[in-house]
């Protein structure tokens, strides 16, 4: 468009990438902003630009960002007119976008702001030049400059991450003294900040495990304990983390078995003391001379039986663990009312229940069922022919286990995907720290404060130490709720996962299909910790939209780090079954695509480079594949890939 051309027409504009712009970041947040990399000041909807500033206002103030968020920042602020009311803002949401999508929007619209940048400077220079009363080269001089100003090219764009590449986690997700404690053990032990944030859920998990539930909607709960898996190479940190974490539940495990001891003591002699009156009045049965003699002493027998059964077995508190069997697992949730929690610097645990001690028989019914709250009931035979019966009710089991990559193809098994386990599991692979962590003389002291309020709060959601057997038993959870509103923000999300796990979806590949297909539960989960542990402490049952909103933040970040697990750490697929799958997710799809735009949306299991190349390769070697080629919109040729016609997959 030739400058004269420009003074002459209507500014230009992107109105329609704006607000499908708007629209995605009312959903995903904060990571439209980073993928957009727009300012406010760059769009030409006043309205839009409006609820796109609130969000930059919000970001600044370390604060989540979301469509309730920026609803209510506009309407504390009075700009929630400008963006067009309530309903206005909310006409805009709709399905989200995929990461190219999102960058190409923002590129028509910074297009659009350099053209109308444009017409502002050669305005400017023109009214300089004619109206300005200084001298003829003066005026000349000044608009030059101006022109020059509006016409140096941009600067370049920083480079993106690479595609597949895990998101970082936001701190302001978290409730503050959360944020405050995995900061300082971020920069103190120089870990990657996921081991710190998915560690500090774990323990939050373990103190309300079992004792707080969420009512996604009348009829439905999901409970609140998390399984969680921070990967790492060695030496990265794992340990000091893990031990920072978990300080406050072995503190209070010990201060309760020291205060319960007592109270274990005098009602294991009771039990010897019923049990011994029994087998007394049992002999005397057996050796009573008349019948009288016997009835009087087989009911008192009777009696005795009642009172042992009526003292239930002495069981020490114990509420974390590291590596156990998994019948030492349902033993131990058994002992200690349905609630555990395995939280440790290695994945020995793993291997323990895939078989270590029972020739490569995995035993995974403690740990699927742990997560779930299903009730176990297992039934043992004795060498006598008796027969020993474990129950546990609503089990809730917390694991955080800290994993080195070379474990995660250990993981890959059959039994291990095919049962379910792994999707179970919130996983983060960050980047590792090693070659850039500051010597001992220049580090980071950890802050004392941050630490002492991390301990205070997990102490307080566990509870006074209890030193009598009534203090110790479990009563009725605590029901959250999840009201109209946050069930809004649950469904939007159910309706951005949903179409992505039907054939052709970039979800639809096993293991990270039903990865995704829990992750509504998980935002559920995610809710109920950020409501009990909120800064405020809640006063009613119902879970605020905004704590939903931040708990959907969490898992859309944990499904990245899945796509990365399921889709490479875990990828054993041979290079023929790898071109069968694309060629299959290729005849789904409208028209050619380029490498990248493959690389960006193709199943997970697909997108690590050496993958997809050695897949689209074997395609086009047998003719399934055809290449093509188009014109990028800087002139360059880009090669395109499609399905050939009656393209078979094996």
């Amino acid at each position: 468009m030739s400058d004269d051309t420009l003074l002459r027409t209507t500014p230009p504009h992107a109105v329609e990438a704006e607000g499908r712009l708007v629209g995605d970041l009312l959903v995903r947040g904060a990571e439209v902003l980073d993928l957009a990399r727009l300012s406010s000041s760059e769009f030409y909807s006043p309205r839009a630009a409006a609820v796109w500033a609130s969000a930059e206002r919000l970001r600044a103030s370390g604060q989540a960002v979301g469509g309730v968020a920026i609803v209510a920042e506009l309407r504390g602020s009075g700009r929630l007119e400008a963006a067009g009311g309530a309903s206005g803002v909310a006409a805009w949401l709709g399905g989200a976008l995929g990461t190219e999508d999102v960058r190409s929007l923002a590129a028509a619209v910074r297009e659009a702001a350099e053209a109308r940048a444009k017409i502002v400077a050669l305005t400017e220079a023109r009214d300089t030049y004619l109206l300005d009363p200084a001298p003829l080269p003066v005026r000349r001089a000044k608009a030059d400059a101006i022109l020059a100003a509006a016409l140096r090219p941009a600067p370049r764009e920083e480079a993106q991450p690479e595609p597949g590449a895990p998101p970082e986690i936001d701190l302001a997700w978290l409730p503050e003294w959360l944020g405050r404690w995995a900061h300082t053990v971020e920069a103190s032990v120089q870990v990657p900040r996921a081991y710190p944030v998915l560690l500090g859920l774990a323990a939050v998990s373990a103190a309300l495990a079992r004792r707080l539930e969420v009512e996604v909607r009348p009829g439905r709960r999901e409970p609140v304990n998390l399984y969680c898996a921070p990967v790492g190479p060695p030496a990265s940190g794992k340990t000091p983390a893990v031990n920072l974490a978990r300080a406050p539940l072995d503190e209070w495990q010990a201060e309760a078995r020291s205060a319960m001891a007592p109270a274990l003591a005098y009602q294991r002699s009771a039990i010897e003391v019923a049990e011994g009156q029994r087998r007394a009045a049992v002999s005397a049965a057996a050796k009573a001379q008349d019948d009288a003699e016997r009835a009087s002493a087989e009911n008192e027998a009777r009696e005795a039986a009642a009172r042992c059964a009526l003292l239930a077995p002495a069981r020490a508190p114990l509420i974390l663990g590291d590596d156990l069997t998994p019948e030492a697992l349902l033993q131990e949730l058994a002992n200690q009312s349905g609630r555990f929690a395995v939280i440790s610097d290695e994945g020995g645990f793993l291997e323990t229940v895939g078989g270590r001690y029972s020739r490569g028989l995995a035993n995974l019914d403690g740990l699927l069922k742990g997560h779930s709250g299903s009730d176990v009931t297992v039934i043992r035979k004795g060498s006598g022919g008796e027969s020993s019966v474990t129950l546990v009710r609503r089990p809730a089991l917390t694991v955080a286990l800290c994993l080195q990559p070379s474990a995660l193809r250990a993981l890959s098994r059959p039994d291990f995907k095919g049962r379910g386990l792994l999707a179970r599991f919130v996983w983060a692979v960050p980047p590792p720290r090693l070659g850039e962590r500051t010597g001992p003389d220049e580090g980071v002291d950890l802050d004392a404060e941050a630490v002492l309020v991390y301990r205070q709060r997990i102490r307080g959601l566990l509870g006074d130490v209890p030193k009598t057997l009534l203090e110790a038993e479990e009563g009725a959870p605590l029901v959250a709720r999840i009201e109209a509103r946050g069930r809004q923000i649950l469904g939007a999300w159910h309706r951005e996962l949903e179409p992505r796990l039907g054939p052709g979806g970039d979800l639809s590949d096993e293991g990270i299909q039903g990865w995704a297909g829990k992750a509504v539960g998980l935002a559920a989960r995610f809710a109920g910790l950020l409501h009990r542990c909120s800064d405020v402490p809640p006063e009613g049952p119902e879970i605020a939209p905004e704590t939903v909103e931040r708990a959907v933040c969490l898992a859309r970040w944990a499904l990245g780090h899945a796509e990365r697990v399921f889709g490479v750490a875990l990828h054993e697929e041979g290079r023929e079954a790898d071109a069968g799958r694309l060629v299959a997710w290729l005849r789904a799809q409208r028209g050619e695509l380029s490498r990248r735009e493959i690389q960006q949306r193709c199943p997970a299991s697909l997108r690590r480079a050496a993958v997809l190349d050695a897949a689209l390769a074997a395609g086009e070697a047998d003719g399934r594949i055809r290449r093509g080629t188009r014109t990028s919109p800087a002139g360059r040729p880009v090669a395109t890939f499609a399905a050939s016609v009656g393209a078979a997959t094996p």
